[in-house]
């Protein structure tokens, strides 16, 4: 998806910017396709925990410049209730 998934490499990268909103996610090509985003999110955001985050932050490759620790912290303040970018991906597909 071209860094769709993650659009934080986009803008800024700290944990206070993962708690922000995502406006453009109104603009997705698929969202006018996909189910309900609070359901998927209700059923999927309790299996991922910091132990899983920090080792998928640690794939990321040394020489794209991230720090593996500050990358999983900002995950998982993305991950930490309430997911508002949950709530306005479902506001945007209504």
């Amino acid at each position: 998806d071209h860094g769709a998934a993650l659009y934080r490499h986009h803008g800024e990268d700290d944990v206070a910017s993962a708690r922000e909103q995502f406006g453009q996610i109104a603009e997705h090509v698929l969202l006018g396709r996909a189910g309900s985003v609070l359901e998927a999110d209700e059923r999927l955001a309790p299996r991922v925990s910091g132990e899983l985050l920090a080792r998928l932050a640690g794939l990321v490759p040394e020489d794209w410049g991230v720090d593996a620790s500050a990358y999983a912290q900002e995950l998982d303040a993305r991950l930490q209730p309430p997911r508002t970018f949950a709530q306005e991906a479902e506001r945007a597909r209504a």
